[in-house]
């Protein structure tokens, strides 16, 4: 979601600090976070994809937002109230899948 930076308490360099802990090459997490994050982009891994979004949001002033949705009616409210802020980059995840609600 945009951020209006004069309402956001965080300042640029919280951005910078959330976009680096995301460490999309895994090179500040050490060789074996490194290893992992090359083989997930070598299988074309989701996850190195959305962390590179969710780096890029966040370099761009944006946040994320975390839900808990416990069955499929919740989850279609949150969807809907988030696209209704101008929420997008919305996806589901579990602990077996991930499934894009809105681009």
């Amino acid at each position: 979601m945009p951020v209006d930076k004069q309402h956001h308490d965080a300042d640029d360099e919280s951005d910078f600090i959330g976009a680096h802990r995301i460490d999309v090459k895994g090179d500040e997490h050490g060789p074996l976070a490194h290893m992992v994050r090359s083989i997930q982009e070598l299988l074309g891994s989701y996850e190195v994809q959305h962390f590179t979004r969710d780096e890029q949001e966040l370099l761009a002033g944006h946040f994320g937002l975390g839900v808990i949705a416990r069955d499929v009616d919740d989850c279609e409210k949150v969807r809907q109230i988030l696209k209704e802020h101008h929420g997008h980059f919305i996806n589901y995840y579990s602990r077996w899948v991930m499934e894009h609600l809105e681009p």
